[in-house]
């Protein structure tokens, strides 16, 4: 009985050593997680080139009712409630020349980039012009695409664009308990590094005319006799 006590007395002592290393190198480990996850904070990821980033930082400083810009994401917000009319898609003419410096800054200093327009809701349900939109998802993706249409006819190429909707499902902040929430309520523009197409098109190429004819098909050869017989 005593052997066996030894024994098991050993076998404790081994297997407590073992529990001993096993946490101490998990301590090491969390030690180095904790590091790399404070060295990731730290890090800055999708910022812009510096000219890019004073050009729209300046740009929202002239604007602060209409813009907000975010200089760790580059994102740069229309805020929706100054920038339309309640329940409406159409760009207020107030917000035009405000769109319009953006237009220069995409053709000049941020000419590299392509740009993601998004729109966002509250989660107020519509009460106007619901046969346009029917939804606040519908509401926000209109909203992107007249910011769109704005800046492409203020001269920005149409092939740099990306336009979404989000609704009410992307907010800022909680909405209230009716839904009215102004802070959510909003038009993000996003710049990415360009893909590398060119002005002509997606592949590089002129991009046809729409009324271009299309061409005829070729006739096909007449089967040889050798190869029917």
């Amino acid at each position: 009985m005593q052997a066996a006590l030894s024994a098991r007395d050993k076998a404790m002592l081994d297997l407590q050593m073992q529990l001993d290393s096993m946490m101490s190198s998990g301590k090491g480990m969390d030690e180095k997680y904790n590091d790399m996850l404070a060295r990731l904070k730290g890090m800055k990821f999708g910022s812009l080139d510096p000219q890019t980033d004073a050009a729209l930082r300046d740009l929202a400083a002239q604007h602060p009712d209409m813009l907000e810009y975010d200089p760790v994401s580059g994102v740069l917000r229309f805020k929706s409630d100054v920038t339309f009319a309640s329940g409406s898609d159409e760009v207020n003419a107030s917000a035009r020349p405000t769109l319009q410096q953006l237009a220069s800054i995409l053709n000049s200093a941020a000419l590299a980039y392509d740009i993601k327009v998004m729109g966002h809701t509250d989660s107020q349900p519509i009460s106007r012009n619901k046969a346009r939109h029917p939804t606040n998802m519908h509401l926000s993706a209109h909203r992107a695409i007249s910011v769109r249409t704005d800046l492409v006819g203020m001269g920005v190429a149409a092939q740099r664009f990306e336009v979404a909707g989000r609704g009410e499902f992307e907010p800022m902040v909680s909405n209230n308990a009716n839904g009215n929430t102004p802070r959510n309520r909003r038009v993000e523009v996003y710049l990415t590094r360009a893909t590398g197409r060119s002005v002509g098109g997606p592949s590089g190429d002129a991009m046809p005319s729409p009324s271009a004819p299309i061409p005829a098909p070729r006739p096909r050869a007449a089967p040889r006799e050798d190869i029917m017989k």
